[in-house]
């Protein structure tokens, strides 16, 4: 008699996943006015995205336990320290983690980046963070113009190529 519950039963697959890697176009944040917000800095100070109108932002929301994130930093801070600080700004969101925690591991690895804390993760939820590392590039209008999650070997030349793009 259980087999006869099944009887009605049809296969269905899962859809496929819609990755973003195809430069963004999946993200319903593309082209739309960025959420503003004030996040305190690792290093003092807080950072303003309302201020900062006129300049590329690129946000990069990361933690120190994930690995993806660890793997594509250096990269990244190599690749956005090509950029003028007074037209770019490099801003990595750490995720919900105690500041000596944070601070501890940049000063292991010799890391300099800009780290803003977003504690409760609500900078996060308002980028639709689902995932990290999860980038969002905002142009200087203010308006997302490029969204990517997870890790890729040629990722932070990408998006190093989207912010040139955004310069010109």
């Amino acid at each position: 008699t259980l087999l006869l519950s099944f009887r009605e039963w049809k296969l269905a697959y899962t859809p496929e996943p819609v990755l973003p890697e195809a430069g963004g176009e999946s993200s319903p944040m593309l082209t739309q006015e960025a959420p503003t917000f004030t996040l305190l800095l690792l290093a003092g100070g807080d950072f303003d995205l309302a201020k900062e109108k006129g300049k590329v932002i690129v946000l990069d929301f990361w933690a120190t336990w994930c690995g993806p994130c660890v793997k594509s930093l250096p990269d990244m801070i190599a690749k956005m320290g090509e950029f003028d600080p007074s037209k770019v700004r490099f801003i990595a969101v750490n995720q919900a983690e105690p500041t000596d925690q944070v601070k501890t591991f940049l000063e292991t690895r010799g890391w300099k980046m800009e780290v803003a804390l977003d504690g409760f993760q609500r900078v996060g939820q308002q980028f639709k963070v689902e995932g990290i590392p999860h980038t969002v590039i905002i142009d200087a209008d203010g308006k997302v113009a490029y969204v990517k999650t997870g890790y890729s070997p040629d990722g932070a030349e990408k998006l190093a190529g989207q912010v040139r793009k955004l310069l010109k």
